[in-house]
């Protein structure tokens, strides 16, 4: 028995063959988990943002927790002044919130109702054959 370099008869030409194969198999297995950890990594990337736009799109304009309240100033005594009123405000203007979307120009999604089928005429069924 020979346990030398290349073990037993496998050395030289059929080694280096049996190498190049290896490091292609390698080389092939490398690229594929490449390949899937991109894919991964980009599932996730755009499932996150559509995410976001579904909750910035479908979310209640008031918050469903209550705001916290406003932390509590130290007392200070002070001498109150007399000041001038303040002029009345004119006409309340309304606020107005807008949201901001990856997309340049959104449209209202309109529901689509397919038609409605025409009326179709009753199958009479056919007299079998006379035998």
């Amino acid at each position: 028995m020979n346990f030398g370099p290349g073990f037993g008869g496998f050395g030289g030409l059929p080694h280096l063959i049996g190498l190049a194969f290896y490091g292609i198999f390698v080389l092939l297995v490398l690229a594929v988990g490449l390949v899937l950890v991109f894919l991964l990594a980009r599932f996730l990337l755009v499932a996150t943002r559509a995410a976001k736009i579904y909750v910035d799109k479908n979310s209640s304009a008031s918050p469903s927790a209550p705001a916290p309240a406003p932390a509590a100033e130290p007392a200070t005594v002070t001498t109150p002044v007399a000041e001038e009123p303040a002029p009345a405000p004119a006409a309340a203007e309304p606020t107005v919130t807008r949201t901001t979307s990856t997309r340049a120009t959104t449209k209202p999604i309109t529901p689509v109702t397919p038609a409605p089928k025409p009326a179709t005429k009753p199958r009479t069924p056919k007299t079998p054959p006379a035998v």
